[in-house]
């Protein structure tokens, strides 16, 4: 899964300061690494930009992790409550790492455009 903070970090930096953009992110990967489980691999991409490998995990099942993740992230009231997340979830196959990340990144943006508020 690929997951983007929706403009809060570039918010925060012009609100509060690059310091407090930084600090933005280092709080949503807390978030994510506390969410996700033993097996699994969170790290940030760069930018906005995180990923979560599910290893064993079904498309289904990932996409019930990722919307808990959604959820995390919106309750943890960062940013005086405007921090939301655009979530892409693919099923990994045979193919190469940039086709997985071009579909991850596809998928990332249909949510963002699925949701009104993003």
């Amino acid at each position: 899964a690929t997951i983007r903070a929706d403009g809060a970090p570039a918010q925060a930096n012009d609100r509060f300061g690059e310091a407090a953009g930084d600090e933005l992110l280092k709080m949503i990967g807390t978030i994510l690494n506390k969410h996700t489980r033993v097996m699994d691999a969170c790290f940030r991409l760069g930018g906005d930009e995180f990923a979560i490998v599910m290893p064993g995990t079904r498309f289904d099942g990932a996409k019930i992790l990722a919307e808990r993740f959604r959820t995390q992230i919106a309750e943890a009231n960062l940013c005086e409550g405007t921090v939301t997340a655009s979530i892409g979830v693919v099923e990994a196959g045979e193919e190469t790492i940039e086709s997985l990340a071009e579909r991850a990144d596809a998928a990332l943006d249909a949510d963002k455009s699925s949701r009104p508020h993003a």
